[in-house]
């Protein structure tokens, strides 16, 4: 912890934060990421009196680390609590994946191109009008892949 991490409220002392900042690298852990709002915990007043804390966090060892090199945590919005919602995203991606598709001029000369994007451009899905595009597009894609 550091008192950056703290709005308001009466000052804790750099030694005790300290030691619990100290306890977690003792054990190997290290705090993720955040985005968004760096407070994890609101008293929900106003003026003065409001205090915001960053409480909550999510630690990891190394190994889970590398495992999940992009996890990242959001800090959300709270509704009926006085702690945010904490939403974890590992988004784990592999070293050897798939490099994004380009499209070829040459497939115009292909006759069996059109035909191709014209069967795959189809959805059943519901949503908006761009929902729907981008699985169109995706569909052609994985045809085009194939």
């Amino acid at each position: 912890m550091i008192q950056e991490e703290k709005v308001g409220g009466n000052l804790v002392p750099q030694s005790q934060l300290d030691n619990v900042k100290n306890h977690p690298d003792n054990l190997g852990l290290f705090d993720l990421s955040f985005i968004v709002n760096p407070f994890t915990w609101s008293n929900h007043r106003s003026g003065d009196s409001l205090i915001l804390e960053r409480l909550d966090r999510a630690l990891v060892n190394q190994t889970w680390s590398d495992f999940f090199p992009n996890a990242i945590i959001y800090h959300l919005i709270s509704l009926a609590s006085d702690h945010v919602h904490i939403l974890l995203v590992t988004s784990r991606e592999d070293n050897n994946s798939r490099r994004p598709l380009r499209f070829n001029r040459c497939w115009f000369n292909d006759s069996s191109c059109k035909e191709l994007i014209s069967d795959n451009w189809k959805t059943s899905e519901n949503g908006s009008k761009a929902y729907k595009h981008s699985k169109c597009l995706h569909n052609v894609k994985v045809a085009l892949r194939q």
